[in-house]
């Protein structure tokens, strides 16, 4: 990689991060575009929300077992968020949904399935 492609990737990257974080705010691509041109005016829109795209498409094809560990460790914290502001009602409820994502995973385990990022989705 030549040194001017990578420093071009670096400078980018705090606009791509921040392009990510509106995407999954659930923003539209509008407002998005919008908020590129009031926040990052030197950035061209599309080549961010492509790199956002790959990102998204990298994510999708992550191993069951990399998006269990991620359900798992989210709801860890999650867990000691909800018990920290003492919403205890909320903490009992992500216990619950660790035991219900465990107990699928276990059972997936010993028939030898694999679950899909969609039935750990499911059960979330």
């Amino acid at each position: 990689m030549s040194a001017e492609l990578s420093e071009k990737i670096s400078n980018t990257q705090p606009a791509v991060e921040q392009v990510f974080k509106w995407v999954i705010a659930g923003n539209s691509e509008a407002d998005i575009r919008e908020a590129i041109a009031e926040k990052f005016p030197t950035e061209r829109p599309e080549q961010l929300l492509s790199a956002v795209m790959f990102r998204l498409r990298f994510a999708a094809e992550a191993e069951s077992d990399v998006v269990f560990g991620w359900c798992v460790e989210t709801t860890r914290d999650l867990y000691r968020r909800m018990v920290e502001i003492g919403d205890f009602s909320g903490a009992l409820r992500a216990v619950k949904q660790m035991a219900e994502l465990v107990s699928k995973h276990v059972q997936n385990r010993r028939t030898g399935e694999e679950e899909t990022e969609t039935e750990i989705a499911e059960t979330i």
